[in-house]
């Protein structure tokens, strides 16, 4: 939580909401919404929070996604990775999946949650 006090700008229900950081605790924040919808918004359980331009340390594999790996480089032909922060979240990947990296690509949009990290990317290919 201390890396959203650092660009406070959190976006909440697929960055529809906005906010502002008021207040921080170790595992909570107090947000100040400061724009939604022309229409209003209504905010619900399960929606999610984006925090752009925000360092987030952790790992875009979790211990299951691992675990799950092993069967699906055995069966799959694409494997998608969300929440790439860090080269070493694609280097995760091939370890995993026992490849080399000429063999994954990766692409998508430019989304602005996480296009600051698109250049370290680049780097690390």
């Amino acid at each position: 939580m201390a890396a959203a006090c650092s660009r406070p700008t959190p976006r909440l229900d697929d960055g529809k909401i906005g906010a502002v950081v008021s207040a921080a605790c170790p595992d909570e924040l107090d947000l100040h919404v400061t724009d939604t919808p022309p229409a209003g918004a209504r905010l619900r359980g399960g929606r999610g929070i984006n925090l752009p331009d925000t360092d987030q340390p952790v790992s875009a594999l979790t211990a299951k996604d691992r675990a799950d790996l092993t069967f699906v480089a055995a069966h799959a032909d694409i494997v998608s990775l969300s929440f790439v922060q860090y080269p070493d979240d694609i280097d995760a990947l091939h370890a995993v999946r026992g490849g080399k990296a000429e063999d994954v690509a990766y692409g998508g949009d430019r989304r602005w949650d996480w296009q600051s990290r698109l250049a370290d990317l680049d780097a690390a290919r």
